[in-house]
């Protein structure tokens, strides 16, 4: 089993009766959840439900309304639709959208596991759960095609998962150009530490952070990344995300004389997808400006969205 479907049953469980307001929830909530939600031996019932809430709250602020209502209500944690009882929660969930039980039942089960994808673990492959130290809130990217030399500018809130966190580190992968590397600016919010080149395409930064966050506690920073002048770049911008990412938006802004035949979206690809450049039914338009635009939401890790186009 995965450490995702453990998650899914320690969360089924938790719903059931009073939900997050039963007495026992300490005992009720299962070892992933004590570790995703930082509970530790000594917590109280008091202290681990608001632990749980909380981390339920930030881990849903970007889902949709109905969404959220679905998986605070299927918890206990909406106090308009509280009931001792799952099942008048569900029929209280059911009066609202106008549905069956049945259907509100399915939604919940839906809910819970996109709760499951966006927290804040990986599954080593051994069936293990690691949480990331931090996490992204969200990340907005603007590939800059009219000017002299591709540029990327790159702004990134995170989210700090411990207490203590001084240092993250970030990937970059820029095709080979034949040229010199792409030159790498943090423009601000960290400082460069140390810049390593695992691959001929990828490039790692290890950044230091202003100051310490504290669990819980975001932080922005930005960077710049330059095409070496006389490289290409492929007529993409795909971002594979190496841990949890909320929100991520992509402007691509071509040059006036230079507009794309076709743009079209990418989510959820594996990484050799991207090599096939085979247009999807999922077009972009490029506006007035020379800007297609694309926005997407709880990515998955090791998985690729963006844009990509032809001339």
């Amino acid at each position: 089993m995965t450490a995702s479907s453990d998650l899914l049953v320690e969360l089924k469980r938790l719903r059931k009766g009073p939900g997050l307001q039963a007495p026992g929830v300490t005992e009720i909530a299962g070892p992933l959840l004590h570790k995703l939600c930082g509970i530790v031996d000594g917590d109280g019932p008091g202290v681990a439900r608001e632990k749980i809430i909380r981390w339920v709250t930030n881990l849903t602020s970007s889902f949709p309304a109905d969404f959220r209502l679905t998986i605070e209500t299927a918890l206990g944690i909406n106090a308009e639709t509280y009931h001792r009882f799952y099942k008048a929660r569900l029929e209280r969930l059911a009066e609202r959208a106008d549905r069956e039980s049945r259907t509100i039942s399915r939604r919940v089960d839906e809910a819970l596991l996109r709760l499951c994808e966006a927290a804040l673990m990986t599954d080593r492959g051994d069936g293990v759960a690691t949480v990331d130290e931090w996490h992204l809130r969200k990340f907005d990217a603007l590939m800059r095609l009219d000017g002299a030399t591709p540029v990327a500018a790159e702004t990134l809130t995170i989210v700090a998962n411990r207490d203590g966190l001084d240092e993250i580190d970030w990937s970059i992968s820029v095709p080979d150009t034949g040229t010199a590397g792409p030159e790498i600016e943090v423009l601000f919010g960290a400082v460069v530490a140390r810049r390593t080149q695992p691959s001929r395409q990828r490039y790692r930064l290890d950044l230091h952070l202003p100051d310490a966050l504290a669990r819980g506690q975001t932080h922005t920073y930005a960077m710049e990344v330059r095409i070496a002048p006389g490289g290409q770049m492929r007529p993409l911008y795909v971002f594979y995300p190496e841990r949890p990412c909320e929100l991520f938006t992509l402007i691509v802004r071509f040059a006036g004389n230079n507009r794309p035949r076709d743009v079209w979206r990418v989510q959820d690809i594996f990484h050799r997808d991207g090599d096939d450049m085979v247009p999807t039914a999922d077009i972009v338009s490029v506006n007035k400006a020379g800007e297609a635009h694309a926005t997407f939401t709880t990515l998955r890790t090791g998985r690729g969205y963006g844009l990509q186009w032809r001339f």
